[in-house]
């Protein structure tokens, strides 16, 4: 768990700050949908922080939304929005949101690069 706590430090600030709110849509890699939600839940205690986290794992794609407290976004819908894109479901409250689906990685990366774009708008 320290390990993905310094993990999520990394992301945090190498985050693109976008209207005042820091920005994180990766791809991962190989990550269980475990580690994905602790570094979802570690972000999102950042007030400003909005993350979207992919993993793929066996050809299952695994999601992992937070929004911080100021950011004005709920995590929930962010996972809704666009799980569609890659065949899944999930949900989730305003902090933390998960879900899960089937998509190549150039699909899981043209997904969260929609989301970045979207959340630049």
């Amino acid at each position: 768990a320290q390990m993905l706590e310094i993990e999520a430090g990394r992301l945090y600030a190498a985050a693109e700050n976008i209207g005042g709110r820091h920005v994180i849509t990766v791809l991962l890699g190989e990550r269980s949908m475990n580690d994905l939600r602790l570094l979802a839940k570690a972000l999102g205690a950042h007030a400003d922080c909005v993350a979207l986290l992919a993993g793929v794992e066996h050809g299952r794609v695994s999601l992992a939304a937070a929004c911080g407290s100021e950011t004005g976004l709920k995590a929930g819908d962010l996972i809704r929005r666009y799980i569609a894109q890659i065949n899944g479901r999930g949900g989730g409250d305003a902090a933390l949101a998960q879900g899960g689906g089937t998509a190549t990685p150039d699909e899981v990366q043209r997904m969260l690069d929609q989301a970045r774009a979207d959340l630049s708008g």
